[in-house]
């Protein structure tokens, strides 16, 4: 049965709301060049996804996070969640983002950051970033900085978690490419969250 909502997606600066009727599931986005990505989008994670009440649906881009929840409520048919999760402070000392506040999110694991860690000049398109990320996550001293990316990414996702109360998180973008290199890290990482020990949380790699 499909499953009315709304979903509230955020990346960098930009919002929309985008009311739905569709499967449960979330997505997030901004600017991409393809203008059925969001459409593929919901069909490609009811697919994966099937069943998840309550999903959040983080995307890392080439600059910012992309995040949105999604409410699959039979009653009410509404997600009250306006998400901007890559402005989650994860270091509150940390470099100043362009919101203005310091150690967001995005700041440490967007395609920027993996950008830096791979020694990447600052205008690295997202297909070199990806593509040398496969292939050079084992070499030691880029193990070290990606970690470093990852540490902070658990703080967020952890505090999310604790926040939203998601049953599914599904990482997309370059994050979906991080969880596939410590996937199991990320997953023990949620042992420190409160909601998690009492509800399990899964944490879904995107192929979108």
């Amino acid at each position: 049965m499909a499953a009315r909502g709304a979903s509230r997606a955020g990346s960098g600066d930009n919002a929309r709301n985008h009311p739905v009727q569709r499967p449960a599931a979330c997505v997030c986005y901004e600017q991409y060049e393809r203008g059925d990505l969001f459409e593929n989008w919901w069909r490609s994670l009811a697919v994966e996804i099937p069943g998840s009440r309550r999903l959040l649906f983080l995307s890392g881009e080439r600059v910012g996070v992309g995040s949105a929840l999604i409410v699959a409520d039979e009653e009410s048919g509404r997600s009250d969640h306006s998400l901007q999760a890559g402005h989650l402070i994860v270091r509150p000392h940390g470099p100043r983002c362009s919101c203005g506040a310091r150690g967001c999110l995005e700041l440490f694991v967007d395609g920027r950051a993996i950008a830096a860690a791979l020694g990447l000049p600052e205008g690295a398109p997202s297909k070199q970033i990806r593509e040398e990320l496969i292939s050079r996550n084992s070499q030691p001293s880029i193990r070290s900085r990606l970690t470093s990316i990852v540490r902070h990414l658990e703080i967020g996702l952890i505090s999310l978690v604790n926040t939203l109360a998601p049953d599914r998180v599904v990482l997309s973008g370059f994050l979906s490419d991080l969880a596939e290199i410590f996937q199991p890290r990320l997953a023990d990482s949620l042992s420190l969250s409160i909601v998690a020990q009492i509800e399990p949380v899964a944490i879904v790699s995107s192929t979108l």
